[in-house]
């Protein structure tokens, strides 16, 4: 299977991984608009982005990136949507 031309969704009973998409950029604001919760992110060869984002406009942006990422085959950034509040609770990111 090759992620980059059709990417799966992965599920259990509690949560479901997607690809992320511009209707998460609110509840992922509340993840990476969290200070308490930049110490926890990798930023490892993000060229130096801390994954601090304080407004919508900068999620969008980030959440615009990770799109082109995938189109592009560089990685592929997954949406943790929590099933029981159907909210996006964070992200995880696949690459090669």
């Amino acid at each position: 299977m090759n992620i980059y031309k059709s990417c799966p969704t992965l599920h259990n009973d509690e949560f479901l991984l997607r690809l992320v998409d511009n209707s998460d950029v609110n509840d992922l604001l509340k993840v990476y608009g969290d200070v308490k919760a930049v110490p926890l992110f990798n930023g490892d060869n993000c060229h130096g982005d801390d994954f601090y984002y304080t407004t919508l406009e900068r999620m969008r942006q980030a959440v615009d990136f990770w799109t082109e990422a995938y189109q592009n085959g560089w990685f592929v950034r997954l949406a943790i949507v929590d099933k029981i509040n159907g909210e996006v609770i964070g992200t995880i990111e696949e690459f090669k």
